[in-house]
């Protein structure tokens, strides 16, 4: 049975392409936050802080597939998909509620992707040679942006909103890479794998041990 293919929204520039898949996760936090019982008194931490770690997950996470998708001549960008985009949106309003269990599961991203057209191939699909290393991009992009985090919350003896969000962010890199690595569906990890099993084995490993270490 054929897959039916995406609808990306690419009448929406890049831009705001972000900005709403971003929202799409954050009324997560938000809903989750009103349901509390500190209501918004602690917005920073419950509801800044966790949007713009999401922000810092994702974004370099689709720059870095559009840049070596670009790199090797391939046309490349960020779309909003319109059943993405609702799906998710209403996942995680339903799910603000359940706490960390909401999170894991109605904060993946599934409101856009990165849309690469390689000129030998159609324009969704490509197959290349080097097609691993645009799947592999996005991970590593994350996993360096979790030991970043790493590094910087052991080295800098910071506190309060700054370290929560250094922290928040490692972890989120961390799953959002373990994620994406799962062989399954469009996700990168079925690229990956097919390209170099060994380097799909070694990153998932170091992102599972990041995550254990720093967990949100």
């Amino acid at each position: 049975m054929k897959r039916p293919k995406p609808r990306p929204l690419t009448g929406i520039d890049e831009a705001t392409s972000f900005i709403l898949a971003i929202l799409s996760i954050g009324v997560y936090f938000i809903v989750a936050d009103l349901l509390s019982l500190h209501g918004l008194q602690n917005a920073i931490y419950s509801v800044v802080i966790p949007i713009a770690a999401a922000a810092v997950a994702i974004v370099p996470h689709e720059l870095a597939h559009r840049f070596v998708g670009r790199s090797m001549g391939c046309f490349a960008r960020f779309a909003l998909d319109e059943r993405g985009f609702v799906m998710t949106t209403l996942i995680n309003v339903f799910l603000g509620s359940l706490t960390y269990f909401g999170l894991y599961i109605g904060g993946v991203f599934f409101s856009g992707y990165t849309i690469v057209s390689c000129p030998f191939r159609g324009f969704y699909g490509f197959r290349t040679p080097n097609e691993g290393l645009i799947k592999v991009a996005g991970p590593i992009t994350n996993i360096a942006l979790a030991l970043l985090s790493i590094a910087l919350y052991e080295a800098i003896p910071i506190k309060g909103a700054v370290a929560s969000f250094i922290v928040y962010s490692g972890a989120l890199n961390a799953w959002v890479a373990f994620f994406n690595l799962l062989p399954f569906g469009p996700l990168d990890g079925r690229g990956v794998i097919e390209w170099n099993r060994t380097v799909w084995l070694l990153l998932i490993v170091i992102s599972v041990l990041i995550w254990a270490f720093y967990p949100i």
